[in-house]
């Protein structure tokens, strides 16, 4: 706890000093130039690499019966999973032979939003979602339809569900792993490098040129931007850092 004076009146205001919670990258393994790349890592070595520190370092934090790797993880239900570590709680992606589900893994979005009445982004078309955002008239596969088509559902009886930020989606991201880059007990139906699409998903972060957003790469644990009129998929959180 501080506190600080504001102004003449000589306010006290008492503010919580408050960490944000971080996942670890999952990586537990080290390399050298005598050693080589993937091996274990050893006491001596002075280097410090990312094996060597964080949640996936500890035997405390790093318990196989709720993630990989210092990653914690409950599941709220079939369909979602709340991250113990930084207090958010993400979709999960479902499978079907037609892709006929709202959520199914391979459906992919252009980026699009509306802020303060102004469009921003592609509007799509209802193709690459399978038409699954409308019953009755066909309503373009974008981002922001996705996300009021969720809430509309109140997915794990919630309604605030949004697209995550870039840091919010690398937060998931198990780099000590590939194809993907992700735990799939917790996470299944992400997709694989074989699909050059759905493997990214969108985030909320627009580029600084103003004419592209951030996108992840779940099968090699890349961060890229592309145009909005991209088509790619998406994987809704709700909630706040810790």
């Amino acid at each position: 706890m501080y506190s600080y004076r504001l102004g003449i009146a000589a306010l006290t205001v008492i503010m919580p000093l408050h960490a944000v919670q971080l996942n670890d990258t999952g990586i537990q393994f080290c390399g050298g130039a005598a050693s080589g790349n993937n091996t274990a890592c050893l006491t001596s070595d002075p280097s410090g690499q990312d094996a060597q520190y964080g949640r996936d370092s500890q035997s405390a934090t790093n318990a196989s019966t709720d993630g990989y790797a210092g990653f914690s993880f409950t599941r709220v239900s079939t369909s979602c999973v709340y991250d113990m570590v930084t207090g958010l709680t993400w979709e999960v992606k479902t499978d079907s032979n037609d892709n006929s589900f709202l959520r199914d893994k391979d459906h992919t979005y252009t980026w699009y939003t509306i802020q303060d009445g102004i469009a921003i982004g592609a509007v799509g078309d209802s193709t690459t979602c399978n038409n699954t955002l409308g019953s009755v008239t066909a309503v373009p596969c974008n981002t922001k339809n996705y996300i009021d088509k969720v809430n509309s559902t109140a997915l794990c009886d919630y309604t605030d569900w949004r697209l995550p930020t870039r840091q919010e989606l690398e937060s998931i991201m198990n780099l000590g792993t590939a194809n993907p880059t992700i735990d799939i007990n917790y996470f299944p139906n992400t997709v694989d490098a074989d699909n050059q699409y759905s493997k990214y998903y969108w985030s909320n972060s627009r580029h600084a040129n103003g004419t592209d957003a951030w996108k992840i790469d779940f099968a090699y644990g890349n961060v890229y931007s592309h145009s909005y009129d991209g088509a790619y998929a998406v994987r809704l959180v709700r909630g706040t850092w810790q």
